[in-house]
């Protein structure tokens, strides 16, 4: 993806096009955009072909915007990151289709996870480190991304969109669980 990134940049820069900023940054930029565009089609792709699509809309939208501000486990290689993903997709729509949950688990889970979150994060990771800004912009807005997503899974259950509320809860759950890798390590020392 890099290199495929790279060369629409170099591009730009022949046909004449300005830059404002240092190649790198954009060059930076539009990598990231493509990992974030392949990740969300994967997460399309099995959710299609689980019959799951909307399930793993919620889950890969929820798990984004909390991972966003949560800070937590960053893998070294995009590869590794890539794999990560979709095995988490997996798992959380497998676990839904399987019936794995039911209301109590899924509260009892999202409250301990939102806990979790709230006490800890956001949390620096060595391959991602946040400054002392950061961590107070993050920490203040991951509590109205938490707000929010519990509202929506409430939404959920009370219109009997059951599935749809535990995809929100497995992306809280997931995102807990990678705060809680790295807190390891600074307990561990």
């Amino acid at each position: 993806m890099e290199a495929l990134s790279e060369k629409i940049i170099t591009n730009i820069i022949k046909g004449g096009e300005p830059i404002a900023y240092s190649r790198d940054v954009y060059v930076y930029g539009l990598t990231q955009l493509f990992r974030i565009l392949l990740n969300l089609f994967t997460t399309i792709i099995i959710g299609f072909g689980m019959g799951m699509l909307p399930e793993s809309l919620v889950f890969v939208v929820c798990l984004m915007l909390i991972r966003s501000y949560s800070g937590g486990y960053h893998s070294n290689s995009p590869l590794r990151c890539y794999l990560i993903s979709v095995i988490a997709v997996i798992i959380a729509l497998g676990s839904i289709k399987l019936s794995v949950w039911n209301v109590y688990s899924s509260v009892m889970l999202m409250v301990i996870s939102n806990t979790i979150l709230l006490l800890y994060a956001p949390i620096g990771h060595r391959n991602k480190l946040l400054d002392d800004i950061e961590t107070l912009v993050y920490k203040r807005r991951l509590r109205w991304i938490l707000m929010v997503v519990a509202v929506i899974n409430m939404i959920f259950m009370y219109s009997n969109q059951i599935t749809l509320a535990f995809a929100g809860t497995s992306a809280v759950i997931l995102s807990a669980m990678m705060l809680l890798v790295p807190l390891q390590f600074i307990i561990d020392g």
